[in-house]
């Protein structure tokens, strides 16, 4: 490969292309010029030595370059109520400082500065690039405001309460805590009438879903006895239990929140709904809350179905949203 190895039994091996040196080597009277400069004889080694100086790394957060990382003020409330915006609030405005690359489509994350008394952690403001109007100016539409609303870690400490609440015989206390939650996010809610409706349908959705998968007697609740006690017969059809009910309405509470970025993305949340839907169940069995009579089976039906309730919910959330919603101007 025209490379020419030798040693002189003395030093380590040495190396030269044959090619390259020839190129490099005028005559007989000039020194050979490798890279700018005067042979030596750390060109031929082939040990290389150990680096002297550490390495620098410079870290990121994301693949762009650039800034992506900027701050704005913005009042993300209803004025004179203090109830957080709407996601129907119509495009705005936002300049940033210093100068973000951002792009359209991109999708922001806004949370309150550490120094902010005004705030607390738990605030979460989601935003979507619809324009870039200049280096600073972004027109932007917004799609959750988390911050005067039930943080999702209290949200998911209330679902555990009502899943282990049932599994050791608690199942009432978990679902009192559940509804204090339920009834903080109609309070908070900008319009009180659409979320109590949004809570409503989607909970009455799974309400007779539960029930209908219940009648199957693919899984047996931690509160069901044999007598069905706490899960009503009626003309064959078992009504799921009072604590599962419970929790869909608090998951009900998350849609317009947390959750508030998946209702254009129904696809996306079909497939959500068929990995994670399932996945909520065996979770529950490993708590106790619930057994499988037919795992196999109950996979399958709850794939399918959270697959279908996903979107559901999605469609039905954003219909009362474009029906109900308040529009507030905002420049």
């Amino acid at each position: 490969d025209g490379l020419l190895f030798f040693t002189d039994d003395n030093s380590e091996p040495k190396k030269i292309n044959i090619s390259k040196f020839k190129k490099a080597t005028n005559n007989t009277f000039t020194h050979t010029q490798i890279n700018g400069g005067n042979f030596i004889e750390d060109h031929i080694t082939v040990i290389k030595k150990a680096p002297i100086n550490a390495p620098t790394l410079t870290m990121s957060s994301s693949k762009r370059s650039g800034i992506v990382e900027s701050s704005t003020s913005y009042n993300f409330t209803v004025p004179g109520s203090g109830d957080p915006l709407p996601t129907t609030t119509p495009a705005f405005t936002l300049t940033f400082n210093p100068a973000p690359n951002f792009i359209v489509g991109d999708t922001i994350i806004l949370s309150a500065s550490e120094d902010d008394a005004n705030f607390e952690d738990e605030i979460e403001v989601r935003i979507k690039i619809e324009s870039v109007l200049s280096n600073v100016n972004f027109s932007v539409v917004l799609q959750s405001v988390s911050s005067l609303v039930p943080s999702q870690r209290i949200v998911y400490k209330a679902v555990l309460a009502c899943v282990y609440g049932a599994a050791s015989g608690l199942a009432l206390e978990g679902c009192i805590l559940a509804l204090f939650i339920v009834a903080f996010s109609i309070k908070q809610a900008s319009n009180k009438h659409a979320e109590l409706l949004t809570l409503a349908l989607i909970t009455l959705v799974g309400v007779i879903w539960e029930s209908l998968v219940a009648s199957q007697h693919l899984m047996v609740y931690a509160t069901q006895s044999n007598t069905q006690l706490e899960g009503w017969a009626l003309d064959g059809l078992v009504l799921a239990p009072y604590w599962l009910i419970v929790m869909w309405a608090l998951f009900a509470t998350t849609i317009n929140q947390s959750m508030a970025w998946l209702k254009d993305k129904l696809i996306l949340a079909a497939g959500m709904g068929a990995i994670f839907g399932p996945m909520a169940f065996i979770a529950g069995e490993k708590l106790g809350a619930v057994e499988f009579a037919n795992e196999s089976a109950a996979m399958m039906v709850l794939a399918v179905g959270w697959g279908v309730l996903m979107p559901l919910i999605c469609i039905i959330a954003k219909t009362i949203d474009t029906k109900y919603g308040v529009s507030v101007s905002a420049t």
